[in-house]
């Protein structure tokens, strides 16, 4: 019930973040979805180097194709749905993404947790700004969290439930497929797991994990050879270019500690000190009372996810080439144990009464007088005051910082490159406008787009999957690595 209500409200939030998206972040947002969707369906645009070597897959670029198709037979793609349609797709994808943050920390720290990381979430500076553009790494993020959610976790299971751990498989095969980088994760958890599972399992494990994994793969393979026409195992392509011949160095390489120093910390931003906070301060999730009437407050903290965002940290540290969007992964886990803190607070205020504060528990707790419980009494008052102030600063720090740091890179940093070509679609929408009405009026106003030519970092200009038009002549620079097909 709670996802029927809340749903449509976060689908709304991330239409309205896609429109305020206007500037450039990586040229894969649109050569490694869009423009491919636009070339295999129109049969012109760009094909980068990626594509003739068989390095990605088309899983992602046809959801674009496909809805390009729609658009062409209702003849929308000379409307603006044409240009906005794929971030609306993945306005969808951003909300479910938000969605499962909520799911996921129900699961692991209960209902008041996930609402705080469901707030996390949404007001993330990095979220707003990349979370909502055509990159696989959404995706990956996306099916990661789905697969979190219905995985059998040790601490949180006694016993597996193998129907859950199959959705949880195939969510996890499509993060892989979406980005082989992500089988690093999983390594890590499915270790992980056989770890914590009797011997006996095992094998049953490992059977229902090959199987999946298998029907994965072999539905990858039917997916890329509709594109490429042969056979084209693009995982194992994909490893062998990035990660053993290190073509991908030639795009930067940067020092070990560079997602320690500078890519999470600029990911999480505000909401990492508060997640650090949730990770080692705890969560107050249960007040009982004992035999001798005295109430003790246990401090429940799962630490599971941090473990995997000290793996995923650690092993991502070992390649090369960083990038902050291949951190996409930490985000909802930085949201979720940031959420777990601002829950603390909020839970230490408003429930005084009960006493599962740990400096309140010490004042109530033992054998008072009444003069001497009721001084304790406006002592706790004046703790909760101090406290609900402190989280009213810390939420007033959260919302603000991340506020204005969407504002400047989403509507200000890098903005040109993308309004260049917006201004050349509608010079040549309204160039076809012109000779459909009367050749006179062309003739008249003469909009001189036939040619044009970009000197801008490679790729870094949208192009057909904005323009859609093949009456324009292009030409730009590229950055193909010195490789050979």
């Amino acid at each position: 019930m709670f996802f029927l209500r809340i749903f449509p409200i976060l689908l709304i939030f991330r239409i309205i973040n896609s429109f305020l998206i206007k500037t450039f972040h990586d040229p894969d947002e649109y050569y490694q979805s869009q423009e491919i969707a636009h070339f295999k369906y129109y049969g012109y645009g760009f094909k980068t180097w990626e594509w003739s070597m068989g390095l990605r897959s088309f899983i992602y670029p046809n959801i674009f194709f496909y809805g390009y198709s729609l658009l062409n037979v209702l003849h929308l793609d000379e409307t603006p749905l044409f240009v906005m349609f794929p971030r609306l797709f993945q306005a969808f994808f951003n909300a479910l993404t938000d969605s499962y943050t909520y799911f996921l920390a129900y699961r692991f720290f209960g209902k008041g947790p996930a609402k705080w990381a469901l707030l996390c979430s949404l007001t993330s500076w990095f979220n707003f700004f990349s979370g909502s553009r055509t990159y696989s790494n959404n995706m990956e993020t996306l099916f990661t969290l789905m697969a979190f959610y219905c995985w059998p976790w040790p601490t949180l299971i006694d016993k597996i439930d193998y129907n859950d751990f199959m959705i949880s498989l195939v969510f996890a095969s499509i993060s892989c497929i979406f980005r082989p980088t992500s089988a690093i994760i999983w390594i890590f958890i499915g270790l992980h797991l056989l770890f914590n599972s009797k011997l006996g399992q095992w094998l049953k494990i490992l059977a229902v994990s090959s199987g999946i994994l298998s029907l994965s793969f072999l539905f990858s393979l039917l997916i890329d050879y509709g594109f490429y026409q042969k056979l084209t195992f693009v995982p194992w392509n994909f490893l062998k270019f990035n990660l053993i011949e290190k073509v991908s160095t030639f795009y930067g390489t940067h020092p070990w500690h560079w997602y320690i120093s500078q890519g999470i910390p600029l990911v999480g931003f505000t909401h990492l000190p508060f997640a650090f906070l949730g990770v080692f301060k705890g969560v107050p999730m249960i007040v009982r009372k004992t035999r001798d009437n005295t109430y003790h407050h246990a401090i429940l903290i799962d630490k599971s996810l941090f473990h995997v965002a000290c793996w995923i940290t650690f092993a991502y540290s070992l390649l090369s080439h960083k990038e902050f969007r291949f951190v996409s992964t930490l985000l909802p886990i930085i949201s979720i144990y940031s959420g777990c803190c601002l829950y603390k607070f909020s839970k230490n205020i408003s429930n005084s009464d009960v006493n599962n504060e740990d400096e309140s528990e010490k004042l109530l707790k033992k054998d008072f007088t009444k003069s001497t419980k009721k001084n304790n009494q406006k002592k706790i008052k004046k703790l909760n005051e101090k406290k609900s102030n402190k989280l009213g600063i810390g939420l007033f720090v959260l919302v603000v910082t991340n506020v204005l740091m969407g504002y400047y890179f989403c509507l200000v940093h890098q903005r040109g490159v993308v309004d260049v070509i917006f201004w050349l679609r509608r010079r040549v929408m309204e160039k076809k406008e012109l000779s459909s009405k009367n050749d006179r009026l062309m003739a008249i106003y003469n909009i001189p787009v036939d040619s044009v030519l970009i000197l801008m970092p490679c790729h870094s200009t949208p192009f057909q999957s904005v323009l859609h038009s093949n009456e324009v002549s292009f030409r730009f620079l590229t950055c193909e690595p010195p490789i050979e097909e």
